[in-house]
């Protein structure tokens, strides 16, 4: 390992912490705040919400112990590495608590939270010597990480259903999410698969569709039009590139 990658390592270790810390201390925060201004969760929408939020944590502290170990250990000791992978997939754990907004939730700091997982990512892509197509797969897996809508409660007539289709979308975008981000961090340069880009594109248009006339999602409708363009001119480059040169799409891991 050269000296400078133990460097870039450290940090993006020392990135997925801070994320960690912040948006857990965000989301125990909000849940007690909830609990002192307005007592127990009202209705099953307000029960569910505090129900994933306990899951997601109490599963994401059981992943940390079990697989997580040595990411503690690195970041007072650098000796024996640490499985970037490992902590990819607690990430997407940990993300779930944020995908439903509850009473008192602080989107600002949810926000602090992503930007400094964004910025470990880019750490690691710029440590890893990157060509044209590992820099597509970056920008492409930051505005698919926007894509992923947040449930917020509906008055709609078939709320419900609308729930439990966001709730599905919520769910397998956070998945596809962090089986990207896991092969970031295992030193793949082409994330632009087709099955999760379509999945993405045909769960956000069934949410922003649905509940158009009840509300726009500007920032999701936003977020995969990016994603799609990203995919679509990465795709082009990439097809392209590969043609010219019959070069693989993955190099080996350099953290």
């Amino acid at each position: 390992m050269k000296k400078e990658n133990v460097a870039a390592t450290y940090l993006v270790n020392l990135c997925f912490w801070l994320y960690f810390i912040i948006l857990m201390a965000e989301r125990v925060y909000t849940s007690v705040i909830t609990q002192l201004n307005d007592g127990n969760p009202k209705g099953e929408f307000g029960v569910i919400s505090f129900l994933v939020l306990g899951i997601s944590l109490a599963v994401w502290f059981v992943y940390i112990i079990m697989f997580c170990r040595d990411s503690v250990i690195y970041l007072f000791n650098v000796k024996n590495g640490v499985n970037l992978k490992n902590l990819a997939i607690a990430s997407g754990i940990i993300l779930l608590s944020g995908m439903i907004h509850t009473p008192n939730t602080m989107t600002w700091l949810q926000f602090i939270s992503y930007g400094i997982l964004i910025f470990g990512m880019l750490i690691y892509v710029l440590a890893s010597q990157p060509n044209l197509k590992k820099w597509f797969s970056f920008f492409y897996l930051v505005a698919f990480s926007m894509a992923i809508p947040v449930i917020y409660q509906s008055e709609m007539k078939s709320h419900v259903f609308f729930h439990i289709t966001e709730a599905v979308a919520a769910l397998a975008l956070v998945g596809l999410f962090t089986y990207l981000l896991y092969h970031l961090f295992g030193g793949k340069d082409d994330l632009m698969d087709a099955i999760p880009f379509f999945v993405a594109l045909l769960m956000d248009a069934a949410v922003i569709v649905w509940r158009w006339d009840e509300s726009i999602n500007y920032f999701v409708l936003v977020a995969i039009s990016v994603t799609a363009l990203l995919f679509l001119v990465g795709k082009l480059y990439i097809i392209i590139k590969d043609s010219n040169t019959g070069e693989n799409d993955e190099n080996p891991e350099l953290l």
